[in-house]
């Protein structure tokens, strides 16, 4: 990639992220750079868990560790002496053919049978008495479905509710995509080296990884160089600089005109949360648009918001699209004819637009969907098939390529939602892991796509404001379920929302 290619309207990648085939390729030659040899990063991965493994349990007396026959189990080979040095108990099971042990990974099996450790079958009583499970079966190595032993041990595993560390990666998940094929190990903590690996932070991911720790084993500085990357985890401390001060002589006018289109009849909620977050990420000057009837609901919920009823999209309701900085449309669009009028109308205009929920779901029913620079497209992965004309489970197969199609399709930014929410604007992609399982109730893309508005409105470009939203929604959501995350409303969002916006 050249100097030119890696530019990107995306400030910075905090952290970047690399395909496993990637780091493999390049480990040997970053630890060489330094004075290491692989055998060397084997041995300073296996120490690393093993100090990873008596931090988080330091009351463990007796580990169960799991190794296959390549440099994952090697890992684990390694962490097993350490153990057995610091006087703990270590059963350690071969997983898979042992015969096939060979180079780093052979080396360290024979120092630890060396050290006086044993090497046993696989034995599912063996978890009874284990305080701690090791995964270092598989790694970065699992592709497809399991095949036994691996899927019955991981089965069982998974059921026995011991606490698990994986090693690099939990045995079962893909390194690249966060996909399940049919098994992984559910870990309470996984330790990963060198690179940071796609798999680990999207999708399926966060039901597996648990606490993901991250060690560059001495060579960061030199595999950086190395692989270039256009994929990187982002935070919002990323993007405060974009949140500065106001000026003591300033007006309304100075932050924004935001227009929300949505709220066909029986879905005024939606709108209503659209525009109350919008309003607290800071916008000037509000005003919505909604279906005869729901002028009450808007004004009794939130007073500093215009509203304009509309039976259709007339010359009144242009003038006040126009009147917008940027247009927000789809929370409670519905898919009649209300709708589809709108959105033909918002279609038109050359402002900024943040499209989202039932604008999606129109926009996919086009004969031609059309395809701009400037609107950010906040898709579920539902949404995200239908413009894509895929299953739901082709896009969780691979959520950065689905991702990466989308924008390739539609242009502008496009927030891929889910655990692990992608934010990707055609040349980088940024990976977002904020949030919980509270957000899982209605109303919580209302007020994400009113975060968005609201920002670009305060003159944010449509990439940055994106991705600012996607790390305000989630740590507003965070913040939010001190109390717990089940029960968690959208409306507990916006106090929250207030404050991150003035760092």
């Amino acid at each position: 990639m050249s100097k030119d290619d890696s530019k990107s309207q995306f400030k910075s990648l905090t952290y970047p992220l690399y395909r496993a085939a990637d780091v493999k390729a390049y480990e040997g030659e970053a630890a060489q750079s330094v004075g290491l040899s692989l055998w060397d990063l084997m041995q300073r991965a296996g120490a690393c868990a093993f100090l990873a493994m008596q931090s988080r349990w330091p009351l463990a007396k007796h580990i169960l560790v799991l190794c296959g026959r390549g440099n994952n189990g090697g890992d684990g080979f390694v962490l097993a002496r350490h153990a057995l040095a610091e006087g703990l108990k270590v059963t350690l099971c071969q997983i898979g053919q042992s015969e096939q042990h060979m180079g780093q990974a052979g080396q360290a099996k024979a120092a630890y049978m060396a050290a006086g450790g044993e090497v046993v079958g696989w034995d599912a009583h063996l978890l009874e008495q284990a305080d701690v499970v090791v995964d270092a079966m598989l790694g970065t190595g699992a592709k497809g479905p399991l095949r036994p032993p691996f899927d019955d041990v991981i089965t069982t595993v998974n059921r026995s509710g011991v606490p698990v560390l994986a090693i690099d990666l939990p045995s079962g998940l893909n390194a690249d995509t966060g996909f399940v094929e049919s098994y992984a190990i559910q870990a309470d903590t996984t330790v990963t080296f060198v690179g940071r690996k796609l798999g680990l932070y999207t999708g399926a991911a966060a039901d597996f990884v648990g606490d993901v720790q991250f060690n560059d084993l001495g060579v960061g500085s030199a595999f950086t160089p190395l692989v270039s990357s256009r994929i990187g985890l982002t935070r919002r401390q990323n993007y405060t600089r974009l949140l500065r001060p106001r000026a003591r002589v300033s007006h309304k006018g100075d932050y924004g005109r935001v227009t929300l289109v949505g709220g066909d009849q029986g879905y005024a909620g939606a709108l209503v949360l659209s525009a109350r977050s919008a309003l607290r990420s800071g916008a000037g000057l509000i005003a919505s648009i909604t279906h005869p009837g729901h002028m009450t609901v808007m004004l009794a919920q939130q007073p500093e918001v215009m509203c304009l009823e509309s039976s259709d999209a007339d010359e009144l309701v242009e003038n006040r699209l126009n009147w917008a900085d940027v247009v927000v449309i789809g929370p409670g669009l519905g898919r009649r004819t209300w709708g589809q009028n709108h959105l033909a109308a918002t279609l038109k205009l050359p402002q900024p637009l943040v499209v989202d929920a039932d604008a999606l779901n129109l926009l996919a029913n086009l004969e031609e969907i059309p395809r701009r620079d400037n609107w950010v497209l906040t898709p579920h992965p539902g949404e995200a098939a239908r413009l894509l004309g895929c299953d739901i489970a082709e896009v969780e197969q691979d959520r950065y390529a689905a991702v990466s199609a989308l924008q390739e399709k539609l242009g502008g930014v496009i927030v891929l939602k889910g655990p692990g929410t992608l934010i990707c604007d055609g040349v980088n992609t940024l990976v977002a892991t904020v949030g919980n399982p509270g957000m899982a109730s209605g109303g919580m893309g209302d007020i994400l796509c009113g975060i968005i508005g609201g920002l670009i409105a305060q003159g944010l470009t449509v990439s940055d404001a994106a991705a600012l939203a996607v790390c305000i929604h989630g740590d507003a959501a965070d913040m939010a379920t001190t109390m717990g995350e089940r029960g968690t409303c959208a409306t507990d969002l916006l106090p929250h929302i207030r404050t991150l916006v003035n760092p």
